[in-house]
């Protein structure tokens, strides 16, 4: 789930201040897998979102040219020339741009062309630590069908990075849980909305290994309303789904790069 803006001018000066000065929605340059964007369209930008940064991308035609990021396309409301700023709209923060060739409804993901290729970068990071890993690797829809068992993590604006089982996966589509305690009240909250468009990795030797980008989560399983690092109140679950990058990759005519 994205974090819906629509504000008038005065708010939306108030809401930009309360987030522009609180980790992890810093200013990343190079930019990094997982951290705060913020899209904006309309009339005077008024409309718009805040969400996660997924994996970089390059071009299928041109694979070893870092050429933008991945991201939920709900987030735009799947619209051509939404303009993106990263960490929030700004005079220097515009990152770049959605394109008509580049987003998918159907798989719920676009890449984001973004305007200067020397800011993307092959890393990871992990929140609230700071570190950051090297991509070394993109899971394989075949390879992923091999480690269902095993733990995946997200990284997102909103619940940061957290981890759960790898419980199932079908036709490109995953979805991670956290299953203990037994009792939903205790049990940790891994997704929430802004952290749609987050990267879903694991370390993989010294770097990590990239499966997909989160984009939902079943709100029908352990939910609930939490204050987050920021002192704003999320609703967020016990699991999400993720698209793998072989589907994402695909439908868009991308390749993850690294």
């Amino acid at each position: 789930m994205e974090r819906r803006i629509v504000l008038g001018l005065a708010l939306a000066a108030v809401a930009m201040f309360m987030f522009s000065a609180t980790y992890p929605d810093q200013k990343f340059r190079p930019l990094v897998a997982g951290v705060q964007y913020e899209a904006r369209w309309g009339l005077f930008e008024l409309f718009g979102s805040i969400c996660s940064l997924g994996y970089p991308v390059a071009l299928s035609s041109s694979p070893s040219q870092p050429w933008g990021y991945v991201s939920a396309s709900h987030c735009i409301e799947s619209r051509v020339g939404v303009n993106i700023y990263q960490p929030t709209k700004g005079s220097d923060t515009y990152i770049g741009t959605s394109r008509a060739d580049k987003i998918s409804v159907s798989v719920d993901a676009y890449a984001i062309d973004v305007s200067d290729k020397s800011i993307i970068s092959n890393k990871v990071i992990s929140l609230p630590s700071g570190a950051t890993y090297t991509i070394l690797k993109y899971y394989t829809d075949s390879e992923l069908s091999g480690i269902i068992g095993s733990t995946l993590c997200k990284t997102g604006r909103s619940t940061l990075t957290t981890c759960g089982i790898f419980t199932h996966f079908n036709a490109g589509d995953g979805w991670v849980v956290t299953s203990d305690p037994p009792w939903c009240d205790s049990r940790p909250v891994i997704m929430a909305e802004g952290d749609s468009g987050g990267v879903v990795w694991y370390f993989y030797g010294s770097g990590a290994a990239v499966a997909g980008m989160a984009y939902k989560m079943d709100t029908g399983k352990c939910c609930r309303y939490f204050t987050g690092w920021d002192g704003q109140q999320y609703y967020g679950c016990d699991n999400f789904f993720f698209r793998s990058a072989d589907t994402i990759n695909k439908a868009l005519g991308v390749v993850g790069w690294k």
